[in-house]
């Protein structure tokens, strides 16, 4: 997984393309794992393949989240 650096936001793009998962996997698991981050195809062509994440909240709760994700990817 890439990140990709932050642009004066705190939605953070995760590139996801590299794990071999088409999107519709990679969305399942993660909806499996209580996790609902933005697909990147919502915002247009060029976003397959990417998650949005807001990371506006405490770092106990991103910390979660992110282990959420990384446990719902490997899994598939």
């Amino acid at each position: 997984v890439r990140v990709s650096d932050l642009e004066g936001t705190y939605l953070e793009w995760l590139d996801i393309s590299g794990l071999g998962l088409d999107d519709e996997a990679a969305w399942n698991a993660l909806l499996d794992a209580g996790v609902w981050p933005s697909r990147g195809s919502q915002f247009g062509r060029g976003g397959e393949g990417h998650l949005r994440v807001n990371i506006a909240c405490p770092e106990s709760q991103l910390s979660e989240g992110l282990d959420l994700i990384i446990r719902a990817l490997k899994s598939r």
